[in-house]
This record gives C-alpha cells, structure tokens and sequence, in this order.
C-alpha cells in the first residue's frame, strides 16, 4: 500500500516592487501534481479490497503583467473502486485581475472553496470540485473582507451534478487573533453522486463563523449553518427545505520537550429526515464539504448521514448526524503522530435500530525526512454498537494506507520586457 504525490509546482508572481525603469517583470511556471494513493479496505468476515486512487495534474501560470496572471490545468483522473472510466479533461482555466491589494477579479473555470471548507471546499482527497465561475473580492485597510462568486457546476469534476453555484462571503477580524465570517450560499445542483432528493434542488445556506482565542494556546470555533429552499418532486411538486448544521471545535495548543501539541475537541451536528417522502425536507446536506470532522475512513461522506446494507440485502438509511471528536497531535521537525476518534449518532434511524451507530478511531505517523519528502502511514477503523452490528453485514471496516508525499522544486522562468 503506497500512496505517491508530487506536489504541485506553485505558481510564483514576481513581488510586489516589480516595476523597474526600463520594463517590468514578467513571469512563467510549470506545475504538476500527480497523486497515486494504493490502500486496502476490510470488513468483519468480508474479503480484503485493496484499491487505488490516481490523480494527475499538469498546470502552466503565467504572468502577463503585474496585474494580470492566468492559469491551466489539466486533470487525469482514475477512481480505486476501479468502476468508473478513467476521466480527463480540463480542470482550471481562468485569469485573474488585480489591479491593488484591495480588489481582484477571477473569470474562467476555478475552484470554489471558503472559509473552514465546512460548507464549501476542493473534494482535495479525490477529484477536486472545479466550477465555470466569475470569482470578485474586495478588501478593506482594516482586514474587512468581501467576496462574490456565481458558477456552474463542472459535471465531469463535480460527481455528475448540474446546476449553479453562487453567493457571497464576508469576514473581519475582531479583537487580538479572533475573526468572523458570514455566508450566505445558493446551490442548484440536482442529481448526482452527491446530492440526493429530488430532480432539481435549491438549497439556500446561511452561517456564521467565528474563532474566539480565550488564553495562550487555546480557540473556540464555531459554525451554525441554516438550509431553506425547496426541492421538486415527482409531478412537480414543491416541496421546502428547513435544515440546519454546524460545527464548535475547541483547541488547545502548547510547547513542551522539543515538540509542538495539541488537543482537539468537536461536536459536529446535523438535521435529519425520517419521512423523506412527506412534508418539508429536513435532512441538512453539504455535499461540497471538505472537513475532516467525519472520519478519514470515508465511510461518512457529510452530515447528511449513512446508507446501509442489512444482512436481508436490504438498504437503510440513518438520517442526520451528530459527531463527537476527540483529537491530540504532537510534531517535532521531523516526526508527527495524530490521533482522532470519532463517536456517530443519527437523528433518525429505522425502527429498531440505536441512534448512536459505532466509533472510528484514526491514527496517522508522518515522518518529515526533508522539505520535499514525507511518508505518512494511517490505520484507521469504524466499529458498530453491538445493536446495531445485529443488522448489518460486516459493519466492522478498516482502512490502512501509507502515502509517500514528494514535493519537488518550483520550475520558474522570470524575463522583463522592454517599455515604450
């Protein structure tokens, strides 16, 4: 089992006192990002499904001018499961305007990604999220922030989904570390890998986020996020939506014995929907998140919750989750261990079953051997109550991989050209 990435290649603008008598500086780089992680999946009296993930990622930058830069990427990608084709295909493109440290504009196909990536991230352990989108920020002297985006959803890099994607994102600092976010996002994405419900959604999401330090070493985050909207069903009725989510993390950090460590707590929570096919919809969805608050067995994609296969053959869905996670690392310049374990309960469940599902625990070792090279290998493991193990068949999952991270050095071309 071994995962190989080769990080990509940043993309490198010349400094900000470009401008020089007699031209101004302008810039090329090439990128790629290649990806190639091997892993073995196991459940309680099942047979062991080793796998792989293969992802590429060639990208060229350019500087046109101070101001202006573009970017390309191109994406090959193959999924473990070994059941889908391989894809490739054009993941960015687009230019970016900025003009001051005040205003920038992105058009062109980008990723999407803000804040925690709780509500909206990059899908950055598979095949990204990418988006034909118009991206604007504006800045303020204080730290105050605003951005405003609109996009359609790439269905080749988005799970199948089709539909748009637009809102806006404000932030401001508050007092000494602490800052505060505030979102409002729309999302028309219908059917695919990710969504579920009706033919055609929109999920309206509102939230707050905030990160309060209250002492040396110490953070209180937190995230409510609210869902109205509506979705159309068979014979094209309109049904609304009213869920609700969100996140609180405490974390405390401290120095001691030549390593930096700390501890991690959170309560992630979720709506859910015991009677999909009648009234208001009411399981929370955020089907673009990135968060690792749901374990890294990928056994729960979201919050929404977890479909199951009973001993009958039969699937079952537990609807709505609340996680409970608990965490400690320690790194040193060369070696981190990280520690996570998460308790699972549903909002509804079928009848009979215990609305607390089981625990995953999570162990990762990552051994830095230079700025360029680290190998990480992670055991992690999803174990049923043993009232709900009854229902399942081979609920019990493991999931070992070892990845070899491989950064190499930024390929950049700088010239000058000449002025009038």
């Amino acid at each position: 089992m071994l995962a190989l990435l080769v990080a990509p290649t940043h993309c490198v603008w010349a400094d900000d006192d470009r401008k020089e008598e007699g031209g101004q500086t302008l810039g090329f780089s090439l990128g790629t990002e290649l990806l190639v992680r091997a892993e073995n999946r196991s459940a309680e009296g099942g047979p062991q499904e080793p796998g792989f993930t293969f992802r590429v990622r060639p990208s060229v930058a350019l500087e046109l001018t101070p101001e202006l830069q573009v970017r390309l990427t191109v994406q090959g990608y193959q999924a473990h499961d070994h059941v889908q084709e391989p894809r490739v295909g054009l993941y960015e493109m687009f230019a970016q305007w900025q003009p001051d440290h005040m205003f920038s504009l992105a058009v062109g196909r980008q990723e999407l990604a803000f804040g925690s990536a709780f509500l909206l991230g990059a899908d950055s352990f598979f095949d990204g999220s990418s988006f034909d989108a118009v991206r604007a920020s504006l800045r303020g002297s204080q730290g105050l922030g605003l951005t405003l985006f609109a996009g359609r959803y790439v269905r080749r890099w988005s799970g199948g989904m089709a539909g748009t994607l637009w809102g806006l994102w404000g932030e401001a600092p508050v007092g000494e570390g602490g800052a505060v976010e505030a979102f409002f996002v729309r999302d028309t994405g219908g059917e695919g890998l990710r969504h579920r419900g009706g033919a055609h959604e929109q999920t309206d999401s509102w939230g707050l986020w905030a990160k309060i330090p209250w002492g040396p070493g110490r953070s209180l985050e937190i995230e409510p996020v609210w869902q109205t909207g509506h979705k159309v069903v068979g014979g094209g009725i309109r049904r609304p939506i009213r869920a609700y989510g969100g996140h609180a993390d405490v974390t405390w950090s401290w120095s001691g014995g030549g390593a930096e460590r700390s501890l991690f707590f959170s309560l992630a929570w979720a709506s859910g929907d015991g009677q999909p096919q009648t009234g208001p919809f009411t399981e929370f969805h955020h089907p673009n998140t990135d968060t690792p608050l749901v374990g890294d067995s990928n056994l729960v994609g979201d919050l929404s919750g977890i479909s199951w296969k009973q001993e009958d053959g039969q699937s079952v869905r537990t609807s709505g989750l609340t996680v409970l996670t608990a965490g400690f690392t320690t790194a040193t310049s060369q070696l981190s261990f990280t520690a996570h374990a998460h308790l699972f309960r549903a909002d509804s469940v079928p009848p009979g079953w215990a609305h607390t599902l089981g625990l995953e625990a999570d162990l990762s070792l990552s051994l830095h051997v230079s700025q360029e090279v680290s190998l990480v290998v992670g055991v992690n493991g999803f174990s049923p109550t043993p009232r709900l193990a009854r229902y399942l068949a081979r609920a019990q999952r493991r999931y070992l991989f070892a990845q070899l991270v491989v950064s190499p050095q930024r390929l950049i071309w700088q010239g000058r050209s000449s002025s009038d």
